[in-house]
C-alpha cells in the first residue's frame, strides 16, 4: 500500500514537471510565432537566430547587473570597514577618505554618512559633522544615533533648545537610553528648567546611568532651597 502511494506521488511530480516544461515551450513558441509573423517568412533561420540572441542578451544583461551590484557592495563594505578601523585607531584623515569613497559608491549609505560625521566631530569640523548627521536623519529617520550626536553637539555649543529637541527625538526612538535623559536634563537645567532637569536625571538614574544619580541629588537640593 505504501509503495503504491509513493508511486502515485512520483507520478504527480512527473506530471507537474511535464506540464511546467510544456508551458515554457508553448510560451516560447508563441513569442517566436509572433516574431515570425512580424518579420515575414523570407528568412526563418535568421529570425530564429535573432530571437535566440535577443533572449540571450536579456539574460546576460541581468547577470551583468547582478555582478555589478555585487562588486559595488563589496567595494562599499571594504571602504566602510577600513574607515571604521582607522577611526578606532584615531587615524582620522585616512578614515575620512575611506568614508568619502564609500559615500561616492553609494550616496544612500546612511552609516557611511554617520561615521564620516563622527570623524568630522573628532577633527572639529563641526559644520560638516552637522550636515552629515542631518543627512543620516534624512536617509534613515528612525536611526537614533545622529540625534544623540546632534543633541550633544548643541549642548556643547550652548544651544539648549536645539539640544533638547534632538535628544527628545533620540529618547523617542530609544526610550531606555540613560545618557540621553541625563544630557537632556542638563540642557533643561542650563536654560533654567529645574523641574525638567530633575525629571530627566531621575529617569536616567533609574535606567542605571550612575552619573545622573549624583546630579539628581544636586537638583533636588536646589529644588528644596527654591521652595523655602
Amino acid at each position: 500500500m505504501s509503495d503504491q502511494k509513493n508511486q502515485g506521488h512520483r507520478d504527480y511530480i512527473a506530471i507537474a514537471v511535464f506540464i511546467g516544461v510544456l508551458v515554457v515551450f508553448i510560451v516560447s513558441a508563441f513569442h517566436l510565432v509572433r516574431t515570425i509573423k512580424k518579420e515575414g517568412f523570407d528568412d526563418p533561420v535568421k529570425i530564429v537566430s535573432r530571437w535566440m540572441n535577443t533572449h540571450k542578451e536579456k539574460y546576460l544583461g541581468k547577470k551583468k547587473d547582478v555582478w555589478a551590484q555585487r562588486k559595488k557592495d563589496r567595494e562599499l563594505a571594504k571602504h566602510f570597514a577600513t574607515g571604521r578601523r582607522l577611526y578606532k585607531r584615531k587615524i582620522y584623515n585616512r578614515a575620512l577618505r575611506e568614508f568619502d569613497k564609500a559615500i561616492k559608491i553609494d550616496p544612500s549609505s546612511f552609516k557611511a554618512y554617520f561615521w564620516r560625521g563622527r570623524v568630522y566631530l573628532k577633527t572639529e569640523q563641526y559644520d560638516e559633522a552637522i550636515a552629515d548627521f542631518k543627512m543620516v536623519i534624512k536617509l534613515k529617520p528612525d536611526y537614533s544615533k545622529p540625534y544623540h550626536n546632534l543633541g550633544w553637539h548643541y549642548y556643547q555649543e550652548g544651544k539648549y533648545e536645539e539640544s533638547i529637541r534632538y535628544l527628545s527625538k533620540a529618547i523617542e526612538l530609544e526610550p531606555n537610553n540613560g545618557w540621553a535623559y541625563y544630557t537632556r536634563g542638563r540642557s533643561h537645567f542650563k536654560k533654567g528648567g529645574l523641574q525638567g532637569a530633575l525629571r530627566d536625571t531621575k529617569k536616567s538614574c533609574t535606567l542605571g546611568y550612575q552619573q545622573a544619580c549624583s546630579v539628581q541629588k544636586k537638583y533636588e537640593n536646589e529644588a528644596r532651597e527654591g521652595n523655602q
